[in-house]
Parts: structure tokens; sequence; C-alpha cells
């Protein structure tokens, strides 16, 4: 259609992925009248979203009296994929996604990639903005440590300890949450670890795990032969209190969850 080629605007798009966001998929297509994307999506910011639909959405943003419909235009290259990519966003299709799933750390590795590229195109560092870089450090450290009322607890239930190293510098431990957050009720202390701040990045990348029977610490093949290797099989620290333990459900899920399998 000759009327696709007007469309030029970025800020629709990103606008219509604010929408997707906050909506939800299934809202977000039902609202505005379009199916699941069959082969090609938008991935913006670690996340994937049906191509045509935000297009379509965008399209009518920027032209509202042109609204379009999931039967007046193709979803494919020529239409929606090129547009979509000349103004800046990646495109990918589902097969790339299900092969980068079956990579082992593909998921993860592709989307810290894309999170040091988005770090560097907002120019986190600024050698003229001292206070500026400061204040990010800071409030990067304090989103890192979670809640303070949620890493409080942890502090007082493990003694002010790692669970898995036993360090007791305060200023290194973080409050880790076994399943992912998820709102307040993720913040129980059973579904929390405190963990050394280096120790808490590898068990969210599923590098380091812990045996929910013997609740003895997994360290991932792939760092086997690194310093991280000698925590294998170490029994976790846990409060004295039976109550402030970790859940042995959540800690399954995690395991298995990233396929954590050892030595």
């Amino acid at each position: 259609m000759a009327k696709l080629a007007k469309f030029s605007d970025r800020n629709a798009v990103l606008q219509a992925l604010a929408e997707y966001d906050l909506m939800g998929q299934d809202r977000f297509l039902r609202t505005y009248k379009f199916g699941k994307a069959l082969t090609h999506l938008i991935r913006h910011e670690g996340k994937q979203y049906d191509s045509k639909a935000i297009f379509g959405r965008a399209f009518s943003i920027q032209f509202p009296d042109q609204p379009l419909t999931t039967n007046s235009f193709g979803g494919g290259i020529a239409q929606v994929v090129r547009p979509l990519r000349e103004l800046g966003f990646e495109i990918v299709t589902r097969n790339e996604i299900e092969r980068l799933k079956r990579t082992p750390g593909g998921v993860v590795a592709h989307e810290l990639i894309a999170d040091a590229e988005k770090a560097d195109d907002e120019g986190l560092f600024d050698p003229t903005s001292v206070q500026d870089g400061r204040e990010k450090v800071v409030r990067s450290v304090t989103l890192r440590r979670g809640q303070p009322e949620f890493r409080s607890t942890l502090l007082e239930a493990y003694g002010g300890r790692c669970a898995i190293s036993g360090c007791d510098c305060v200023d290194a431990l973080e409050a880790a949450h076994i399943v992912g957050y998820r709102g307040q009720d993720t913040n129980h202390i059973q579904n929390g670890l405190l963990l050394r701040s280096d120790l808490h990045i590898l068990f969210d990348l599923g590098k380091i795990g812990v045996d929910p029977i013997t609740l003895t610490v997994v360290v991932d093949k792939s760092i086997s032969n690194t310093v991280y290797g000698e925590w294998h099989g170490k029994p976790l620290r846990q409060p004295q209190n039976r109550s402030q333990r970790p859940n042995k459900v959540a800690l399954e899920k995690h395991l298995r969850g990233w396929e954590v399998v050892g030595l």
C-alpha cells in the first residue's frame, strides 16, 4: 500500500511499545484487533513484540485519520520489517529466538549485550559530570542491593554474612530473590538469600544455584574451573530460625529453571 510508505515516526513506535507493555500482549492485540506475529518480532530493551501489531498501532498514532486494520496490510519484510529497521528497531524471527534458547546461556548473553549497547548509547559515562556519575552509581548500587526492608531482614536473619561465602562485609552484601521479583509478595524472607554482590550476579545468571535436597551450593560447569568452582558442594549457610530458611520449592524452581548442572 502506497500510504504505508509515508510512515516515519519513531516516537509513534515507542508509544505503541509503551502501550503494549502497559496493557500486556493479549489486551493490546484485542484492543487494536491484531493477531500474534507469525514470523517477525521487534526486540526492544530485552523484550519481544508482535511486529505487525506494533507497526499498525504506530501508523494509526502518526495518522489518526488513516487507521490500519489487520486485513489492510501484510506483515512482511517490505511493509513492516524494512520500515521498522530503517527507524532503528531490531527485528528478529521466531526461529532465531528458538535457536538462541537452545544455546546454553544464549538468551542471557544476548540480553547482556543488548543492555551493554543500550548503556553505551545512553552515554552513562560522562567524565565532565562527576556528580551526575556519582549519583548514578549510588542509584545503581541501591537498586542492586534490593529494597531496604527486604535486605535488612535478610541481614539480620543471616547474621550479616553471605549465605555462600560467609563474607561479613555488609557493604558487599545484597538481597537476592530466589524466584525473580514479581511484586511485594516475592519479598518474603523464604524467597531470599543474602549474597555477596558477585555471587548475587552469578546466582541471577544461573551460574550458581542451591540443591534443594542437600542444601549445598551447585556451580555450573561453565565456571567450574574458576575461583567459584571451590564453592561447589559446600553447605549453604542458613538462618538459625527455621521459619526464615529458604523455601526448597523456590530453590528447585531456580535450579531447574536455569538448568544449572554442576560439576
